[in-house]
């Protein structure tokens, strides 16, 4: 006698096989999550090069400066123009700070790669024990891989300020503003055509109400001051602020007069 299974038994081992399906068929790595991780990814790398921009312009700009003898705090520049003269000062670093990089997405792969193994297998676990019927599943959208991503990603943000950009690079830039600024004096001081024009070097005449004449090359300006070098006289460095001004006149370096040159031109 053959006994048929009862409504109840097809509709449990009905649901269960579904629900296996459902959980093998599951990718082990949700969308939403992966697109967010892949986002944030993205912003965070672009937010620590142009950290690491901003601050190799600002350390060139310091050694430049002091290098002349001008005070870098009195001629303030924009986080714009700081990030736009980094790419000129760390432009002998880049090809290592791309590596940086490039091992920081290579090892947020792995941990991509390796996370998803470990949910599939556990999701081929789980579907091989008996599914309960009407148990209530949770979505949580913040899965390992984002939590992990987050702690990395704070842990190497951390490193790269306070060791590894600073000793790396923001130190040689640093002097490479300083040689370059030695490198100009001596272009300057020497009357060196040549150099002059190969740097777009311009000379100035500036005469300020009450304030006399001031002329030279200048090195850095602002809205508010102007660090004019000099090739002559016991003060080469002149911070010239840019009000009261009576008249600003620019002469071509070859018909600068004989007495506003360091030496004889070259």
């Amino acid at each position: 006698m053959s006994t048929q299974p009862s409504k109840k038994t097809l509709t449990s081992v009905s649901q269960q096989s579904s629900k296996t399906e459902e959980v093998t068929s599951r990718p082990s790595l949700p969308a939403i999550p992966l697109a967010a991780v892949v986002i944030s990814g993205f912003a965070l790398t672009g937010a620590i090069f142009l950290w690491l921009l901003r601050n190799a312009g600002h350390a060139y700009r310091l050694g430049y400066l002091l290098g002349f003898g001008f005070q870098p705090d009195a001629l303030p520049w924009s986080a714009d123009d700081l990030i736009y003269l980094g790419y000129y000062a760390q432009e002998d670093y880049l090809v290592p700070l791309l590596g940086l990089f490039v091992v920081f997405a290579v090892l947020l792969a792995v941990v991509f790669v390796a996370s998803n193994l470990v949910k599939g297998r556990a999701a081929r676990k789980q579907a091989a024990k008996p599914a309960k019927v009407n148990e209530a599943e949770s979505i949580n959208l913040v899965t390992t891989e984002v939590m992990f991503f987050w702690v990395a990603a704070i842990v190497i943000f951390v490193l790269l300020m306070c060791s590894v950009a600073p000793l790396g690079l923001l130190g040689p830039v640093r002097n490479r503003g300083e040689n370059d600024a030695v490198k100009a004096m001596a272009a300057i001081r020497q009357w060196d055509l040549g150099e002059m024009t190969a740097h777009q070097m311009k000379f100035v005449e500036i005469v300020r109400d009450k304030a006399g004449l001031v002329s030279g090359v200048p090195i850095s300006c602002t809205e508010k001051l102007c660090a004019i070098y000099s090739p002559v006289g016991p003060i080469h460095a002149h911070t010239v602020p840019l009000t009261d001004i009576i008249s600003w006149s620019t002469i071509e370096l070859e018909n600068v007069p004989l007495n506003e040159r360091g030496v004889q031109a070259h």
